[in-house]
């Protein structure tokens, strides 16, 4: 600003200078000192009042545009349909059922065997495979645990497998049956019988356990034990046409 001041000053110098020429130089001196003056003005002008200058476009700083993050919705877990295994029916326990019915002086003799699935298909796979074999393996096994001892027979054996379901009860049965004839057992005459009984249950029940362990029915035709043989569950039953009285091992008619 100083220095357009002082340019300023000299042009009005110059132009007073030249404005004294012209007035004595005639009409052309005087056009000549218009026109200077004019210049001169315009200089003055532009020192005092300088143009502005057109607004430079500022520039904004460049916005980078950042994402935000959006939650992503948590995937709702879907609870499928659960397929329930069906039912397995429940197996009746591993025993033994042993039942002894009176006929004259024979006894009929039938051992129900209680086996799970899996030991019931291993007795049948060995049944079918050789039947006369495995027959004659069971009837060896009883004559040497219950007949040769007390010097009896038994004729008319049978053996039989049997799978049973029961819906009502939801419960499975297998079932391996083993009958026959036990002959020598009773003495006396088919009116008045006398039965022994020690040679089936020495073999089978603890020492001490004898006919006064068994329970009457209410007709007092059959007697009922129910207990354990080598830990695995049995029920002995003594069953016969007339009531009965019995001692420890032996059995007869009370009229």
């Amino acid at each position: 600003m100083l220095r357009r001041g002082l340019w300023a000053a000299q042009a009005q110098v110059a132009g007073h200078a030249i404005a004294g020429e012209v007035g004595e130089g005639g009409d052309e001196m005087k056009m000549i000192r218009w026109a200077l003056l004019g210049m001169v003005g315009l200089l003055v002008a532009g020192c005092a009042s300088p143009t502005p200058l057109p607004p430079t476009a500022t520039s904004a700083p460049a916005r980078t545009a950042t994402a935000t993050p959006t939650a992503e919705p948590t995937p709702t877990p879907t609870v499928g349909a659960t397929l329930t295994p069906a039912a397995t029916p429940t197996a009746i326990q591993e025993g033994r059922v042993i039942t002894v019915g009176a006929e004259e002086l024979s006894l009929n003799y039938s051992q129900e065997l209680y086996r799970d699935e899996g030991q019931f298909a291993q007795e049948y796979d060995a049944y079918s495979a050789d039947k006369a074999r495995y027959l004659g393996d069971i009837v060896e096994g009883f004559l040497e645990e219950f007949l040769k001892p007390s010097n009896l027979q038994a004729t008319g054996w049978r053996v039989s497998f049997t799978s049973e379901y029961e819906l009502e009860a939801d419960k499975a049965t297998y079932l391996t049956l083993v009958q026959c004839q036990i002959h020598g057992a009773a003495s006396g005459t088919t009116e008045r019988p006398y039965f022994r009984s020690e040679w089936l249950l020495k073999p089978l029940l603890e020492r001490g356990v004898d006919l006064y362990d068994f329970e009457y029915t209410p007709d007092g035709t059959t007697l009922v034990y129910e207990g354990e043989s080598d830990r695995t569950p049995i029920t002995i039953i003594l069953r016969f046409p007339k009531p009965v009285g019995h001692c420890h091992y032996h059995i007869w008619y009370e009229r």
